[in-house]
C-alpha cells in the first residue's frame, strides 16, 4: 500500500483527511479516511 495525499490536522474542509492508494490483483484501488470526523462522532456518541 502506497501513502498518498494527507492533509493537515486542522484543514476547513475535512479535518485529518488521508488517502491511500494500492494495488489489488493487478488493479488500483483507493482509501480514504477521515479521524477528524471519526473523533468527532466519538465525541458526540452517548
Amino acid at each position: 500500500m502506497n501513502s498518498g495525499r494527507q492533509w493537515s490536522l486542522f484543514d476547513k474542509l475535512l479535518p485529518a483527511y488521508e488517502e491511500y492508494e494500492f494495488s489489488w490483483e493487478g488493479e488500483s484501488y483507493g482509501a480514504g479516511f477521515s479521524w477528524g470526523l471519526f473523533m468527532f462522532s466519538a465525541m458526540s456518541w452517548d
